[in-house]
């Protein structure tokens, strides 16, 4: 249930974040600083789940 709950939250998440970023897709900087924000997020997921496989 929590994988299709997550499912569910994640498409609204990723509805918003393309509205986001298309406000600035012709603002190179904007896309920049969009682009390593999501790759820090990213990032920081990897250490959560490789922290729970380790445990």
């Amino acid at each position: 249930e929590y994988f299709t709950f997550h499912r569910e939250l994640e498409a609204h998440h990723e509805e918003a974040m393309e509205d986001v970023l298309g406000t600035h897709k012709s603002d190179p900087e904007a896309r920049e600083k969009f682009m390593q924000g999501a790759k820090e997020i990213l990032d920081l997921e990897e250490k959560f789940w490789l922290g729970l496989a380790t445990q």
